[in-house]
């Protein structure tokens, strides 16, 4: 989905931070929690966040496609609009299997 933005215009400023994760992960993350008996609040991302234009630019670039082009307003329709950090699961001892989204 996000390769067919390559050359187009999106409709969205790119500065967006998506919080993806593998689904091996969550279910690993949830199981080590249940496991454990974890007690608190954890996130479960992966270690590297990129925004959606530089999801998306990495994406191209490695498929050999030209970039999308991205508005340069803020059309972000969400609250909050933050990276968080897996630290505190991973102090607990827990590994991501696949701890970026690209490679």
């Amino acid at each position: 989905m996000l390769l067919s933005a390559a050359g187009s215009l999106v409709q969205r400023n790119g500065q967006n931070v998506p919080c993806w994760i593998h689904l091996d992960d969550i279910v690993r993350g949830v199981s080590f929690a249940f496991e454990r008996n974890l007690n608190d609040t954890y996130n479960l991302v992966n270690d590297t966040q990129f925004t959606g234009q530089e999801l998306t630019d990495r994406l191209c670039e490695q498929a050999g496609l030209p970039l999308a082009k991205w508005l340069s307003v803020d059309t972000t329709d969400r609250v909050l609009n933050a990276r968080v950090s897996n630290e505190k699961l991973k102090q607990t001892g827990f590994t991501f299997t696949h701890p970026s989204m690209v490679g």
